[in-house]
């Protein structure tokens, strides 16, 4: 055989190995993507849901977890979550009706219980430990963010530090007042959040009769959110009554918030609010 039939036959081995490796490759990469059985999202599903959210307290030692202890079938594996931050003082279980439901369709939910630390004025030291935590567990489920009143300010900041792997952002009559340090060319700033000039998908839901945020705290936290966003007014509706901790005594020590309004509208402004939240959830999921 001579050098250029050696030659030709060389390159003609060589390109048979390199498809037959590119091929490989594929076949491997597809039976690993194949082997995992995610959660169908565009089903009406119904997982059961042992206890009522997923819950990192910062007081336990390691990090203990409890909380959303959703039966799945064999091999069913979540793939979407929210991350949600409570309200000034309002413990994670008055938020049973969402996490309930959210977890019922296959949704992670992670959410830091640091109410007397206070998500917000507390975030670094207490709420996002929990928060990364939490998202150890679930290494592979891609997230929304989202949060009540200082929970929404805590939401506003976490969006972001880290609006490139959020899939969106959820406010629920977000206070989003607060400042902090970051440091900038070596120099110590305070600096406040806003998603302004952001393309990340975002629900704003406001209550019509919110007496526990004034005009100016409305129209800050407004100022912040990107400029296309999908809003929701409740009408009629309590600051409080995002979550279920809107006894008419509580409400009369917020500025007599939601005066007037009964219980059976106190609970179809939750329910309204899951309507909103499910259908944005969805509408946002990868394709």
């Amino acid at each position: 055989m001579n050098k250029l039939s050696k030659t030709i036959l060389v390159t003609i081995i060589s390109v048979i190995l390199a498809i037959s490796c590119l091929v490989s490759l594929v076949a491997c990469n597809k039976t690993t993507e194949d082997s995992v059985n995610y959660v169908d999202y565009s089903k009406d599903n119904n997982y059961e849901v042992q206890t009522d959210y997923y819950l990192m307290n910062p007081e336990a030692e390691d990090f203990e977890q409890y909380g959303l202890q959703v039966s799945y079938p064999k091999d069913i594996t979540p793939k979407y979550g929210l991350i949600f931050f409570v309200g000034t003082a309002i413990g994670p279980s008055f938020y049973e009706y969402l996490n309930t439901a959210l977890a019922k369709q296959g949704y992670v939910v992670i959410m830091p219980d640091v109410t007397l630390c206070m998500t917000y004025l507390n975030y670094e030291e207490e709420t996002i430990p929990c928060v990364n935590k939490g998202k150890s567990l679930f290494p592979n489920v891609q997230f929304f963010v989202g949060g009540h009143s200082q929970g929404g300010g805590a939401a506003m900041r976490y969006a972001v530090e880290n609006e490139s792997s959020m899939l969106g952002a959820i406010f629920m009559s977000p206070l989003c007042y607060e400042e902090h340090e970051v440091t900038k060319n070596g120099q110590t700033v305070m600096q406040f959040d806003t998603l302004t000039n952001s393309s990340l998908p975002t629900l704003l839901l406001e209550a019509s009769n919110d007496n526990v945020l004034d005009d100016n705290m409305k129209a800050d936290s407004l100022s912040r959110i990107p400029q296309v966003y999908e809003h929701h007014m409740i009408t009629p509706g309590a600051h409080m009554s995002f979550s279920t901790g809107d006894s008419d005594d509580i409400l009369a020590m917020f500025n007599g918030d939601g005066d007037g309004i009964t219980q059976a509208q106190k609970d179809k402004q939750r329910a309204d609010t899951l309507t909103y939240v499910m259908a944005f959830i969805k509408g946002k999921l990868p394709n």
